[in-house]
């Protein structure tokens, strides 16, 4: 062995050098800032919700969907840095077999996503309700020999911008269905 690789072993043994070169980072440097246990994130969930639509005179459907969002996670949400304040988001679709060729004819409207903004802070445990509105939703068209009204999915989303860290991103939604209120037997 060459003078200058004993020398090197022996300092490697006694604790003086690295093996990496001084100029690298070590990959054992704790990074800067608090370390969160993923468990220890908020986490966003809807833990009711309710829905309901109505035939306006126009025609259309009008929906209505209240939900409440529960932090069940270990920590506090921190939600006055969500932009917007968009705590909570309200969606649909129509669902039906007997109107499928109809719906593919005629497309739903692209109606405005409702969104609703709520407090700064969630607490563990804490809960928050929400109200949103849809308009303008289109009503299924009567057709001969369906007997029942088609369903529309209502959907209430959680931080629908994924503002927040969470331990689970997965959980944020909950639907519920709906009739057409506007249906109307064709005999």
């Amino acid at each position: 062995m060459s003078p200058f690789r004993l020398l090197f072993a022996a300092m490697l043994a006694l604790g003086f050098a690295s093996a990496q070169p001084a100029f690298a980072q070590s990959s054992t440097t704790p990074p800067s800032g608090p370390i969160m246990s993923v468990d220890a994130l908020p986490d966003l969930v809807i833990s009711s919700m309710k829905g309901s639509a109505v035939c306006t005179p126009q025609g259309t459907i009008t929906a209505t969907i209240e939900a409440t969002v529960k932090n069940q996670g270990k920590s506090t949400a921190d939600l006055s840095k969500v932009t917007w304040q968009i705590i909570l988001a309200g969606d649909w679709w129509a669902v039906s077999d007997n109107n499928a060729k109809y719906l593919e004819k005629y497309p739903p409207p692209q109606t405005v996503k409702p969104y609703v903004g709520g407090p700064m802070k969630l607490a563990y445990n804490q809960t928050w309700t929400g109200k949103m509105t849809i308009a303008g939703i289109t009503k299924f068209k009567s057709i001969k020999g369906v007997t029942q009204p088609g369903p529309y999915v209502l959907q209430a989303t959680a931080d629908p911008n994924k503002h927040i860290a969470e331990s689970d991103e997965k959980n944020n939604d909950k639907r519920v269905t709906v009739k057409d209120p506007c249906f109307k037997l064709v005999r």
